[in-house]
């Protein structure tokens, strides 16, 4: 509008490298904390997290992808549904695969609050008697 006027330009940040400006832009912030108390093993804290997937020839829907924090190994499972029965099976197998294979405790289960997790997968954790820590839900 100034260079119409007065046939200058002038000569300023974009909305974008203005920091001020694009904080007060912004419409949401996530606050992505790091643990109180990080890994220092394999297998002590685990993240998970439910994917949806368009269909795929085998039928499957979802992706459940399980990424150990202090190694970054990631193992991932195909999915035709995402009901609570199916996903306490899973972990329940995975769990039991990470303590005879590699003598592995899981201590912390990171993950967001996706709606497949309700009273059976609640009910699990805490008769194992681990950490659920979930977080934030669309990050």
């Amino acid at each position: 509008m100034v260079k119409r006027v007065t046939r200058d330009e002038i000569e300023a940040p974009t909305t974008l490298q203005c920091s001020d400006c694009a904080q007060a832009k912004a419409t949401r912030i996530v606050f992505r904390r790091p643990p109180k108390d990080p890994s220092d093993v394999f297998g002590r804290r685990l993240f998970f997290n439910l994917f949806i997937l368009s269909y795929s020839y085998d039928g499957f829907r979802y992706v459940l992808l399980i990424k150990d924090e202090y190694t970054g190994y990631i193992w991932i499972y195909l999915l035709v549904d995402r009901i609570q029965k199916t996903l306490v099976t899973i972990f329940v197998n995975f769990v039991a695969v990470l303590e005879i294979q590699y003598g592995v405790k899981v201590k912390f289960l990171r993950h967001d609050n996706d709606v497949a997790l309700q009273t059976d997968w609640d009910n699990w954790v805490w008769d194992t008697g681990w950490s659920d820590e979930p977080t934030a839900i669309y990050t």
